[in-house]
């Protein structure tokens, strides 16, 4: 974690959404259904610790452009960014994150990247894992289950209020470093009386600052079994923050 606290990088995100998932308004004025589009928003990427450095480690995100258009300037340092985070409460947070909305964005999800934090320390016990089998590659595959605790993942845009739920998933290790590769997410709802059912998985790379950092995440989003939308962040450019929010 307190690695996490010092690291920074450029997130990638684009988010498409197929033909035919929106509807709106024609000359008649009845509804039609609206051709589907892609976005991509360019963000400067870190972590930040809310309490102190080794305390709850959250996403912290600056986004630089939208389709190619310049959205705000680049800082040279998290060091704003960070003073904003710790000095505002849960609220304040959550509208911040909502933000995501005025970027043209369908709801999305956040604090992927750092998910691996979640089974650091003593934060493993409140998992319960289970062997599956070895796969294509080699690797050990295991199912988990959140047995106790808050509920670790957190959906915005869809409701008025954030969906909270436990986490369930699979994890995939490298049998002879043992270090994790991919991990997944799995979430299945009720909203209006349709079946949600979002499935993200996180990919890791091992990187020169000795921790492992998000390489790719992909999350798909259902409703009935159809997909509605899906998001592909990409990470590059991660460097080491000083003390004090200097890179």
């Amino acid at each position: 974690e307190r690695t996490a606290y010092r690291i920074a990088g450029i997130e990638t995100l684009t988010q498409t959404v197929p033909d035919g998932m929106r509807t709106g308004r024609d000359l008649r004025g009845g509804y039609t259904r609206l051709p589907g589009y892609s976005r991509t928003l360019v963000s400067e990427y870190g972590f930040v610790s809310l309490d102190a450095p080794g305390g709850a480690v959250k996403e912290v995100r600056r986004v630089l452009t939208i389709d190619g258009q310049k959205w705000s300037k680049q800082s040279r340092s998290l060091r704003s960014l960070a003073r904003e985070m710790t000095a505002m409460d849960r609220k304040d947070r959550q509208k911040t994150l909502e933000r995501f909305e005025d970027y043209g964005l369908t709801g999305f999800v956040t604090d992927l990247g750092q998910l691996i934090l979640l089974f650091a320390r003593g934060g493993i016990a409140r998992y319960e894992f289970h062997f599956e089998k070895i796969d294509g590659d080699g690797h050990a595959e295991f199912s988990y289950q959140q047995l106790d605790g808050s509920e670790a993942l957190t959906i915005y845009g869809e409701t008025k209020e954030p969906v909270r739920q436990k986490l369930h998933g699979r994890i995939w290790v490298n049998r002879l470093t043992l270090l994790p590769l991919r991990i997944s997410i799995e979430s299945d709802r009720e909203y209006d009386n349709i079946p949600v059912r979002d499935l993200s998985i996180v990919e890791y790379s091992p990187s020169k600052f000795g921790s492992l950092l998000p390489a790719r995440i992909v999350h798909r989003q259902h409703l009935s079994g159809k997909l509605v939308v899906t998001d592909e962040f990409t990470y590059s450019g991660f460097h080491q923050v000083l003390g004090g929010g200097r890179p």
